[in-house]
């Protein structure tokens, strides 16, 4: 197993629906998500790499393409890291995650990558990944 993970879809074909995540407000507020407010996303899960499952971007071998992978510090909020929750054009339940850019990576809306029968999550403004979130009270 590599380490940095970088984010892949769950199998569509299998009971796997993948990991919990866990929003944090960047400003700290008062712990409630507000849409396009910056927030820094983590797998609540473990991992077999001797990391964090804090979200964040990583570019690309070929500099084209910018992934989603996990690493970092999960008490700092750095450039790479800073996403958001927008209101998708599909409906009012369906919303997009969107990464709020960060010097030679620019902003723009989560989607899908198809590479190697895997797919991964990254920037993709030609085609944002719709997402439905299920609030699990802890």
């Amino acid at each position: 197993m590599d380490c940095p993970l970088r984010v892949a879809q769950a199998r569509l074909l299998t009971s796997d629906i993948g990991l919990p995540v866990r929003f944090t407000p960047v400003d700290g507020g008062n712990g409630t998500i507000e849409l396009e407010a910056n927030v820094t996303v983590v797998f609540d899960a473990f991992t077999t790499c001797v990391q964090t499952t804090l979200w964040q971007i990583e570019i690309g071998a070929d500099d084209r393409r910018y992934y989603v992978s996990t690493g970092g510090e999960e008490t700092k909020s750095t450039e790479l890291n800073r996403f958001s929750i927008r209101t998708s054009q599909i409906s009012e339940t369906v919303y997009e995650l969107f990464f709020s850019g960060a010097g030679r990576v620019p902003s723009g809306p989560l989607g899908i990558f198809v590479e190697e029968g895997r797919r991964w999550l990254g920037i993709r403004n030609d085609r944002p990944f719709p997402f439905v979130f299920e609030k699990v009270n802890a």
